[in-house]
């Protein structure tokens, strides 16, 4: 049964800390998939990919304010400290033009920071205008998607530090490019681990760069 992480937490559920940035984007347990990386014991990225992933436009749509962060969490992923990988982002105002959209809302009582989904083609439009749909989590280890979606909860982001709400896209973004959340402490250090108590990437890390340019 595939379990789902409603977002970055930031609020204590019966004494136990839910603060995760895994988003829409997270198995409990998962099957491991033949050609997945692993860090630490975890699989670290779905099978699939979206398709194409380098050289994509980004958008961010009217009424999000993070107009810097996102763009300051692009630079993390094009330009790592100490990796290089692939990956080319460019800012666009026409919406046929992004394969990654950035947006914002407000909700107070959810505690969730961000969250993160894929869509795919949709096999049941007419062939002239075929339509996208949003693709279930399960579907990411058997078939390509086409873009992202981002959403930032302006109610949670709003007090945070800069640095952190680059992490915190920079993570979403990877989500959109198929990399998995992690939850064993010994990933703390990781740029995909899942919760924010203890989490101590501040950028890019290896692992996830490796991904990037095996897939990309």
């Amino acid at each position: 049964m595939m379990k789902i992480w409603g977002g970055m937490k930031t609020k204590t559920v019966r004494g136990t800390l839910a603060a995760t940035l895994a988003l829409a984007l997270v198995f409990g347990a998962p099957a491991q998939a033949a050609n997945a990386a692993t860090v630490n014991g975890e699989q670290l990225d779905f099978a699939n990919k979206m398709s194409p992933g380098t050289n994509i436009g980004y958008k961010i749509f009217a009424g999000n304010e993070y107009t810097s962060s996102i763009p300051a969490a692009v630079n993390m992923l094009m330009y790592p400290s100490g990796l290089s990988n692939p990956m080319v982002l460019w800012s666009t105002t026409a919406t046929a033009n992004s394969q990654m959209d950035f947006y914002q809302y407000s909700d107070s009582l959810s505690g969730v920071a961000a969250y993160a989904t894929v869509w795919e083609k949709d096999p049941n439009g007419p062939p002239s205008n075929p339509g996208y749909r949003k693709m279930p989590t399960i579907a990411m280890d058997w078939r390509d998607w086409r873009y992202a979606e981002i959403r930032l909860n302006d109610a949670e982001m709003d007090s945070m530090s800069a640095t952190t709400r680059k992490k915190i896209i920079l993570h979403e973004m990877l989500h959109g490019y198929g990399l998995r959340d992690l939850v064993k402490a010994a990933n703390k250090p990781r740029i995909m681990y899942a919760y924010m108590a203890g989490w101590t990437a501040t950028g890019l890390t290896a692992a996830e760069n490796n991904v990037l340019v095996a897939k990309y």
